[in-house]
């Protein structure tokens, strides 16, 4: 059926007459490296193989040499492409996926030419390509994701070009072009190739094909031009043929052949590095959200990879990134809430149920379980899926991250530390119960029981919940999660709401131990309403310290992010004058001002020396003076409408008060922590904030920041650094 390139000999198709149902391709599937073929010029069936399949003994090879002669195409010269939109251009597959679909095409082929009818059994017709993400379907002609519900992809098999874009004719077309090329010029010898200044004469046309659309005229053996149908064109050479002065040059270029050979070589990396990106609310509303965030994350990285970790594809490491979608098949209530919804501002309020709702869901004991049990079911089943195109993935000790968006991300805090209000607090009940049972006096107990403040059950469940979280060994998940990237997430208000509190020194265990997760970021936008900080619930004095401002694309040198220095807020350095800085309010207006102070705390531009506990408190003392000069300036302000001299006087006064009080207060609160706190510095950084942008306006920016991540490179450019710390980015 097929000849080699070079050499007469011929595809011995009676190798397949008993063993076409042992054929199979697997064996080129992603990470079956050992069995891959080393020369790109030899497609070798003894590596079609598969667990369940038995290997071919038969061997088939096409030479890479020149050709001399006209014969047919060898699978190194066909390429494989795919549009992922119906307005763009054809996109190539690379040679390690052309190569592989050619040859499973040229099985299927050979399987139907040998009975009238394709049994299903005899060659599978899918293959994995696009580094295991897609599937491709030869017998429909399409190109399916394998980890999410998309919409399939229409693929093409290219043997004829357009010259300079090396787009591909459409099938129909170039099956038509080969069948006669090869019916009118198979086995004619290919003449050396000659320059355009040689040639002399009109050219004279060998054979010619016409389609609706254009007409292909033949000038030689390897030379062939495509015309158009059109009017103008047709008007344009018959003008130059009456002129005599009609070349080839006038029509357009094809090639039969792609211009570049496909290669087996020419493949990616195995995955080292498994990111899942999970969503967080609302996408309800916006369906199949998640694939598209997750595909400008990893488009971002891709672009990011080459410049600056330009060592991984040498070092065999290679990232891919998976979209998690746990909310679309959920049922919770069905549409029962839809039902109660009134009619007026019907559009306004559909959004939020489809948004919003989602936090009340979750904090609804009803729809919990069912919420964490489809995150991890989701989760579980991507993993599994990912292991059986990656064998080898957990042998080379692939590690796995999670970038968990807004609600996303308290979900899956709760499926890594198995926090789980109802179970816990019937623990609780049950070891108070078992205490009071110990007692002899049953009569007191009770008593001291009905005496306890709210603070001290709160106390108690608060160490209570703290010994689940540290005394847990693992995580319902199959894999070992190495880092968690949380963007945009409200975590901190939950663990404030939940009793956590900050302890004195300096680690994270009481709220992510390391066995369960060894490195934890909480990455949000400066105008993000959504999100909230965690550090200040490890250390308290870290509310005054902001957090670490990511690099930005451009910045010509990144300090690494572990030696880069505290910044302080500014509200705490000029806080040091505070009746300077009460006068100099006075000419600007207060929401100008506070949108003024935000941006740049924010942004922690402010250097400061290390933070410590006396910085601490003297900012939440400053909290309290403006909180009570404020209040008297709301007063004034209310009934008395413009500002009076009096009031400044009594407003600077009071912050006075303050800051002399405040000082005493620093000095004790100095000697008292001085013996207990043991560490007052983060053992690492968990808050880390983007750079603002150029929105003046934080109301308005606010609209946006919160989904404004998955698009972002400076994003990309954090999770690529941190998940791969010894490659870069290079400076």
């Amino acid at each position: 059926m097929f000849k080699t390139v070079g050499e007469a000999s011929e595809f011995d198709g009676k190798s397949f007459e008993d063993d076409s149902k042992d054929f199979s391709m697997d064996g080129f599937e992603e990470g079956a490296q050992g069995n891959m073929p080393t020369s790109s010029a030899a497609c070798n069936f003894d590596s079609f193989e598969s667990s369940d399949s038995p290997k071919v003994t038969r061997k088939m090879f096409w030479h890479a040499a020149r050709i001399d002669v006209v014969q047919d195409l060898v699978p190194e010269q066909v390429r494989w492409f795919y549009k992922e939109d119906p307005k763009a251009k054809w996109v190539p597959f690379l040679g390690y996926d052309s190569l592989r679909i050619e040859c499973r095409y040229r099985a299927l082929e050979y399987a139907r030419d040998r009975s009238n009818s394709l049994d299903e059994e005899d060659v599978d017709s899918r293959i994995h390509v696009r580094g295991g993400l897609y599937e491709v379907d030869i017998n429909n002609n399409v190109l399916l994701p394998i980890y999410w519900k998309g919409q399939s992809l229409p693929i093409l098999r290219g043997t004829w070009f357009i010259d300079g874009t090396f787009q591909p004719l459409e099938y129909d077309y170039s099956l038509q072009l080969e069948s006669d090329h090869l019916a009118k010029f198979k086995g004619q010898s290919i003449p050396e190739p000659v320059s355009a200044e040689r040639k002399t004469g009109l050219p004279r046309v060998l054979h010619n094909v016409r389609f609706p659309e254009f007409h292909v005229d033949w000038y030689d053996v390897d030379e062939f031009y495509m015309f158009s149908e059109a009017a103008s064109s047709r008007m344009y050479r018959y003008v130059t043929n009456k002129l005599s002065i009609q070349k080839p040059g006038t029509g357009t270029r094809l090639y039969r052949g792609y211009a570049e050979e496909a290669k087996m070589e020419e493949k990616q990396p195995d995955v080292t590095q498994l990111v899942f990106v999970v969503h967080g609310m609302g996408q309800k509303y916006n369906q199949n959200k998640i694939i598209s965030c997750c595909n400008d994350l990893r488009n971002k990285a891709d672009k990011l990879l080459p410049k600056y970790f330009p060592d991984l594809t040498a070092a065999n490491q290679r990232i891919e990134f998976l979209p998690v979608e746990w909310r679309s098949d959920l049922q919770l209530d069905g549409d029962l809430v839809e039902s109660i919804t009134p009619e007026m501002l019907r559009n306004l309020r559909v959004i939020l149920n489809s948004t919003a709702m989602d936090i009340l869901y979750y904090t609804s004991p009803l729809y919990r379980g069912e919420i964490i049990n489809g995150l991890i079911s989701e989760l579980t089943r991507l993993y599994m899926l990912f292991l059986v195109r990656h064998p080898y993935f957990e042998a080379n000790n692939g590690q796995v991250s999670i970038c968990a968006h807004s609600l996303g991300s308290v979900i899956l805090y709760d499926i890594l530390t198995g926090w789980d209000p109802i179970e816990l607090y019937d623990q609780y009940v049950c070891k108070t119960l078992q205490r009071e049972k110990s007692h002899v006096n049953i009569q007191e107990n009770e008593s001291t029981q009905n005496s306890m403040t709210s603070g001290e059950r709160s106390k108690r469940l608060h160490d209570f919940y703290i010994n689940s979280i540290v005394q847990k060994e693992k995580t319902p998940l199959p894999f070992k999660v190495s880092n968690v990237f949380s963007l945009g997430s409200p975590l901190g208000v939950f663990l404030t709401l939940r009793g956590i509190r900050p302890k004195a020194n300096g680690l994270m265990d009481h709220i992510l131990p390391k066995r369960l997760c060894k490195r934890f970021y909480n990455v949000y936008h400066p105008s993000d309403p959504v999100a909230y900080r965690i550090e200040p619930l490890i250390l308290k004095h870290y509310s005054s310290i902001a957090p670490l401002k990511i690099h930005k694309i451009s910045e010509p040198k990144k300090t690494p992010y572990g030696q880069m220095k505290a910044m302080a807020y500014t509200s705490i350095r000029k806080a040091t004058t505070p009746r300077k800085r009460a006068k100099n309010e006075q000419h600007a207006s207060p929401e100008k001002s506070r949108d003024s102070d935000l941006r740049e705390t924010e942004s922690g531009e402010i250097p400061a020396a290390t933070s410590s506990l006396p910085t601490a408190s003297l900012e939440h003392d400053n909290r309290k003076a403006s909180g009570l000069t404020g209040a008297v300036k709301g007063f004034f302000n209310r009934f008395g409408g413009k500002r009076q001299p009096a009031e400044v006087k009594l407003a600077a006064e009071l912050e006075d008060y303050a800051l002399v009080t405040s000082e005493d207060e620093m000095e004790e609160r100095g000697r008292v922590d001085a013996a207990t706190v043991e560490q007052t510095d983060l053992e690492y950084r968990l808050d880390f904030v983007l750079p603002s942008g150029s929105m003046t306006n934080n109301y308005v920016s606010a609209i946006f920041s919160h989904t404004s991540y998955w698009s972002n490179p400076e994003i990309a450019l954090f999770l690529l650094t941190h998940i791969f710390p010894d490659y870069g980015p290079v400076k």
